[in-house]
């Protein structure tokens, strides 16, 4: 994993640097998921991890008492190493694809194995560490012995290692400098005043070509939105496309240009293939983006759109008029990425 969750945690001032530091120690030391080697450094607990990925990040939550109902063809997906080895229990599978509940859903490598090997659509779920273990116990019947405590002498209740009783088959983080740049009117969300529209995932479907993908995606963001921009990607850039808004314009948008191997809000999205809501994280990248845009609100919207391991555009929204729900958002990136795949292959033939 790229710590990408680590990043985000650093820059939102939830975790130091040396614990940071530590949890990237314990990870190399002794495995097991970067989220679990944070709780065990003592930067931040269970609960407040869990919430960070569902409300930053974005990510569904599983009730605990779900993982303990599982469809026995539902765990046939995952064979029992892998859930132990990646901190994952499967929990649902239909049409749409195989849902995971994850200790660590920024984990990426977990999602593109387990992706490939049950070939499967992977939909990302979070649940506590803890749960997650006790589910893996439970329907793998497996124990999972607790390792010795880390260097820092710190009780270990995270970290462990399976034994079966059946056989069952990283970038440096950048200083947090000053905040960046806020637009002078705060945008106060209206509190589900405005309701918020149904994805448009039959227009993406129906989608001819990749500007007409990224039309789509813009028309229904700025629904919500007091300004969208869409990026995309060109050689290691995001490149301005589109945009809509009273406080920008597709013109301006296309003399935007954002690397994305600097340590910015637009490489954490990348990299993670997650989508970000919350405040911009400070460092001095994101100072340039917010100085470039004309200040930005209080909290932004960073939608990724993914073929695959490979992000080929952002959405970036701010001054929220109301929230879009995260499962709009969600099936919204994901029918996109698929609208670009088969853009992608209708060209190739």
């Amino acid at each position: 994993m790229a710590h990408t969750s680590g990043s985000l945690l650093l820059r939102a001032g939830i975790i130091s640097k040396a614990q940071l530091a530590e949890a990237q120690k314990l990870q190399l030391r002794e495995g097991g998921s970067f989220g679990e080697c944070l709780v065990r450094a003592g930067a931040i607990d269970e609960a407040k991890l869990v919430e960070f990925y569902h409300h930053r990040m974005m990510i569904p939550r599983i009730a605990d008492d779900k993982l303990q109902r599982i469809a026995p063809a539902v765990l046939a997906t995952v064979p029992g190493d892998m859930a132990v080895e990646f901190r994952v229990c499967p929990v649902e599978l239909d049409a749409e694809g195989l849902t995971l509940a994850m200790a660590d859903p920024s984990d990426n490598h977990a999602v593109d194995e387990l992706g490939f090997f049950a070939d499967k659509y992977i939909l990302r779920a979070v649940a506590s560490e803890s749960a997650v273990r006790a589910a893996i116990e439970t329907h793998y019947k497996v124990k999972l012995r607790v390792l010795p405590a880390g260097a820092a002498g710190k009780t270990a209740v995270i970290a462990e290692e399976p034994l079966p009783l059946t056989k069952v088959k990283q970038a440096a983080a950048p200083k947090a400098e000053e905040a960046p740049i806020l637009l002078t009117k705060t945008i106060v969300p209206a509190n589900g005043s405005v309701a918020a529209p149904s994805p448009p995932l039959e227009a993406l479907r129906a989608a001819s070509g990749r500007e007409q993908v990224g039309q789509v995606v813009l028309d229904y963001v700025s629904q919500l939105t007091e300004r969208a921009i869409y990026f995309v990607s060109n050689k290691g850039y995001l490149v301005g496309f589109d945009a809509r808004g009273a406080r920008t314009d597709a013109a301006s948008a296309k003399k935007l240009s954002v690397r994305v191997d600097t340590a910015n809000i637009f490489r954490d999205v990348v990299s993670s293939r997650l989508p970000y809501r919350g405040p911009l994280p400070a460092s001095s990248a994101n100072r340039a983006l917010a100085d470039a845009l004309g200040g930005v609100a209080a909290e932004i919207l960073v939608m990724p759109i993914a073929i695959g391991e490979r992000t080929v555009a952002v959405l970036f929204a701010d001054g929220m008029v109301a929230q879009l729900p995260d499962s709009a958002v969600q099936s919204t990136m994901r029918e996109a990425g698929l609208a670009y795949e088969r853009l992608l292959r209708k060209s190739a033939r």
